[in-house]
């Protein structure tokens, strides 16, 4: 293989890493970001809860 070609074919094995690691940062990005909205979510009720039971 010619430099060249060598080059061309890291440089497209490069690219393909970058997507697919690309791809599970997405991915891990919105499984963290509907973890957290979950989280907030029962923290909002817990504290709503709370607040009930001190009001009355």
């Amino acid at each position: 293989m010619e430099l060249g070609e060598v080059a061309r074919h890291r440089g497209a094995e490069f690219a393909d890493t970058a997507r697919r690691r690309g791809a599970e940062l997405d991915e891990s990005a919105k499984v963290r970001s509907v973890e957290l909205a979950d989280a907030v979510k029962e923290r909002g009720q817990d504290v709503a809860e709370n607040t009930r039971r001190r009001r009355g």
